[in-house]
């Protein structure tokens, strides 16, 4: 992923949503490559930021242990509510199986 997404998605501020008020980025932080100008997340795996009409709205990311897709995600607080969450998961879980 991409640190300037990274950075934005790490204020994402969630009151009353979840049982944590922010998403866990650092990972992507502390293993952003300035080469490449990509980073890795939480046990190294793939991360993608999610865009609707070009804005930045969420986030997926893909583990594959023992040959097992496992999926994180986050949708942008703003969008939260607006019917799209069914959509993203179904596409991220699509795009993820490719």
């Amino acid at each position: 992923m991409n640190i300037k997404y990274a950075l934005e998605m790490k204020e994402w501020y969630y009151k009353d949503y979840f049982f944590k008020d922010r998403l866990y980025l650092d990972p992507y932080i502390d293993q952003y490559v300035s080469s490449t100008n990509t980073s890795k997340g939480p046990m190294m795996c793939e991360g993608y930021a999610v865009f609707l009409r070009d804005k930045l709205v969420g986030l997926f990311e893909y583990y594959n242990p023992a040959g097992i897709m496992t999926i994180g995600l986050a949708l942008k607080p703003s969008y939260i509510g607006k019917g799209l969450s069914v959509k993203f998961i179904q596409q991220g879980i699509k795009d993820g199986v490719k």
